[in-house]
C-alpha cells in the first residue's frame, strides 16, 4: 500500500466503530493509525496489513499470532493490546492503546547522545519487558531501537513500551513455529542464528543479543 493509498484510510470507519483520525506510520507489516472508538470516544492506535504481496497466509497467520502474543503478556513495558478484528474487506487489523512520545530509533537519530542515566533507566525497563515475555516462553526476535517506544508520561523519566512482536516465536507451539529457513528480522541487530536462518534454534539469547 502506498503512502497515498494510507491516507484515503482517514475518515474510514472500520468493523463499524472504528473511525480512523490519521495514519501515525507504515512498517514492515502494516500500516499504523490514531483511531476513535465510536462507541466509547476513545482514542487507540490501530494497526492494518498492507495489502497486496504481503497479504498471504503466512502474514495473515503471523499477524494475529502478534494480536494474541502481546495480548496474552499484560506487562507495564509492553504495548497493550485491546481488541482484534476484521475489515468489511477481511483485512486483519489489532487495537493497541495510543501511545505518545517518541521511539528510541528516532531519539537516537534525532537528538544528543543518550546520557548513562538515561542509557541504563531504558535498559532497565526494556530488561523488565523482556523477562515476562521470556518467563511466558515468548521471544520477541526483533528487538530493536524503532521497537522500544518513550512514553512521554509515566513514573520514568522515558516510560518504555517494547512494541512489535510481529516476529514473536512461542516456544514449543510448533503450529506456530516460523519456518528455520526464512530469515526474519533486522540485519543490524539480529542475532547470528537469525543471519543464518536457523530461526528454530532462537531463544531467549537472540533478544539478549539484540
Amino acid at each position: 500500500m502506498s503512502s497515498q493509498q494510507a491516507q484515503a484510510l482517514v475518515g474510514r470507519t472500520l468493523a463499524g466503530r472504528y473511525r480512523v483520525e490519521r495514519v501515525l506510520g507504515m512498517g514492515g507489516m502494516g500500516i499504523v493509525a490514531e483511531v476513535t472508538h465510536l462507541q466509547l470516544g476513545c482514542r487507540f492506535a490501530l494497526k492494518t496489513l498492507r495489502d497486496g504481496g504481503d497479504l498471504d497466509a503466512e502474514a495473515m497467520e503471523r499477524f494475529r499470532r502478534e494480536a494474541r502474543t502481546t495480548a496474552r503478556l499484560g506487562h507495564p513495558h509492553i504495548v497493550e493490546v485491546t481488541d482484534f478484528d476484521t475489515t468489511e474487506e477481511g483485512e486483519p487489523f489489532v487495537v493497541m492503546e495510543l501511545l505518545v512520545g517518541e521511539t528510541l530509533g528516532w531519539r537516537l537519530a534525532s537528538g544528543p547522545i543518550l546520557d548513562v542515566a538515561a542509557a541504563v533507566a531504558i535498559g532497565v525497563q526494556v530488561a523488565m519487558a523482556l523477562g515476562a515475555a521470556h518467563a511466558s516462553g515468548v521471544v520477541h526476535r526483533d528487538l530493536k531501537p524503532d521497537n522500544v517506544f518513550l512514553c512521554a508520561k509515566g513514573p520514568w523519566p522515558d516510560f518504555v513500551k517494547v512494541l512489535d512482536f510481529g516476529m514473536s516465536k512461542i516456544r514449543d507451539a510448533a503450529s506456530l513455529r516460523t519456518r528455520s529457513a526464512v530469515v526474519l528480522g533486522t540485519p543490524r541487530y539480529m542475532s547470528p542464528e537469525q543471519a543464518m536462518a536457523r530461526s528454530a534454534d532462537c531463544d531467549q539469547r537472540a533478544d539478549v543479543f539484540s
